[in-house]
C-alpha cells in the first residue's frame, strides 16, 4: 500500500488504502451520489483488491488510522489488553488458533459486558458467528 490515507474496518480490523474520496457515481445520471475508492490486500496474498462505498456507509463502517506508526509499533499492546479483557471470562485449554489470516480467541461471548465488546471491537476484535457466535475472532491479528 501506499501513503493515501489508511482506513480500518470497524468489524473485521482488516486495514484498506483509500485511493479516493470524491468518486461520483455516474451509473444513474440523476444519482451523483459521492463514492469512496479503497483497496486492501486479498485474503489468499496474491495481491490486492479494489472496491467503492458510498461515502455515507464507508464513514459508518470504517475507522480513520491516524498515525499508522503509531498503530503498528503498538498491535502487541492492543493484542496484550483484549485477551487481558477476555481472560476476566474465562482461560481455556486452547484459548487461540489461526486460519489463514484470522485469530480466533475460544472464550464465549455470552457473559461478556456490552462495555468490554465495545472495547475489544475498538481494538479489532468482534464476535465471530461464523460458528454461531462460539467465541471472538480478529483480522488484524491473524497472520497472512
Amino acid at each position: 500500500m501506499g501513503n493515501n490515507p489508511k482506513y480500518r474496518h470497524n468489524k473485521s480490523g482488516r486495514i484498506y488504502e483509500v485511493t479516493s474520496m470524491t468518486i461520483i457515481n455516474a451509473t444513474n445520471k440523476d444519482d451523483g451520489s459521492i463514492m469512496v475508492m479503497y483497496q486492501g490486500g486479498k485474503r489468499d496474498g496474491t495481491g490486492h483488491s479494489q472496491f467503492v462505498r458510498e461515502q455515507s456507509e464507508f464513514l459508518e463502517k470504517f475507522t480513520l488510522i491516524e498515525d499508522e506508526e503509531s498503530s503498528d509499533n503498538n498491535d502487541l499492546d492492543a493484542l496484550i489488553e483484549a485477551l487481558t479483557i477476555l481472560r476476566k471470562y474465562g482461560n481455556p485449554k486452547y484459548p487461540t488458533h489461526c486460519e489463514h489470516d484470522k485469530l480466533h480467541i475460544n472464550i464465549s461471548p455470552e457473559g461478556v459486558s456490552d462495555e468490554d465488546i465495545a472495547r475489544l471491537h475498538e481494538l479489532g476484535v468482534f464476535v465471530d458467528s461464523e460458528f454461531g457466535d462460539e467465541g471472538f475472532a480478529s483480522f488484524r491479528f491473524g497472520n497472512s
